[in-house]
């Protein structure tokens, strides 16, 4: 069988130690990105905060969501930064510790460690298709969340810019074909695995166009990726000619950029998996 680099324990614990890798590719969206409404202040608009909710973030990496959320900062009653890198959640404790409502916590997704219905919304931002047992994360989700709560859990397209590096790293011999990307959570098949737990879920895009200048940038945005480990630095050069060569006429390589969110309500009257009778027994 093989290795789902996506979800290789060992792989992501390197790449989130720290944030180095997170920022690699968050400069890189910033920079090329041609939505003038960035993808973090988007994922913001689209969350029903309300003054005074617990909110959980978790697999929060180095909290930078919250640099667009600031405004509502001082509204929530509470916001815990949850991630199992202690540090990523050095960090965030650093960075957000003039807030009395803001904690980091390390945490597993799987286990959380926190009590029943606690959550009026809980945030998994790009990061359910690094879980290896999905099940267990969600069912986690749906214990800690409110009756009515909200789970937002964004993720990318299958035909986006994954896909469009995966295929590119095929094409020049640098992955096996038996590499293709076997992402679980994606745009197109996440929402299967979310209706047998949730009552009620809502995808919503976000669409946008990288526009690239420096084939550089792209290259190093490539080694910041954790499915991309296997690929030697000495292949960098090999990789900046073969996207020099993808230029247009404008000296531009022009990549679909597909993202989006699912929202979802906590509502077991139409949950498939936990309906009235499972919240009478259990809850």
């Amino acid at each position: 069988m093989m290795d789902n680099l996506m979800q290789n324990k060992e792989a992501l614990h390197k790449q989130y130690k720290d944030s180095s890798a997170l920022e690699i590719r968050r400069l890189f969206h910033k920079k090329y990105s041609t939505n003038k409404t960035d993808y973090d202040s988007w994922i913001i608009e689209n969350i029903p905060f309300c003054k005074g909710q617990h909110v959980l973030d978790i697999g929060c990496g180095n909290g930078r969501l919250w640099d667009k959320g600031k405004k509502w900062l001082e509204d929530l009653e509470e916001l815990v930064l949850a991630d199992n890198s202690e540090g990523m959640v050095t960090e965030i404790s650093s960075r957000f510790q003039s807030y009395a409502s803001i904690k980091g916590v390390i945490a597993d997704i799987c286990s959380l460690p926190f009590p029943t219905q606690k959550f009026d919304i809980v945030i998994a931002n790009s990061m359910l298709y690094h879980v290896e047992k999905l099940e267990n994360a969600l069912s986690e989700v749906f214990r800690v969340l409110k009756p009515d709560g909200t789970f937002i859990a964004t993720t990318f397209s299958k035909y986006g810019l994954n896909s469009y590096i995966n295929d590119s790293m095929m094409k020049m011999g640098l992955l096996p074909p038996s590499q293709k990307s076997s992402v679980d959570f994606t745009l197109e098949d996440g929402g299967k695995y979310l209706r047998d737990v949730f009552g009620d879920v809502e995808l919503r895009r976000y669409d946008d166009f990288l526009e690239v200048s420096k084939a550089e940038d792209l290259a190093d945005y490539i080694f910041s990726m954790t499915s991309m480990r296997s690929i030697p630095l000495s292949a960098r050069e090999e990789i900046i000619r073969y996207f020099e060569n993808k230029k247009n006429d404008e000296g531009i390589i022009r990549i679909p950029k597909i993202y989006g969110m699912f929202l979802c309500r906590k509502m077991y009257k139409i949950s498939r998996k936990y309906g009235p009778k499972f919240a009478s027994e259990i809850f």
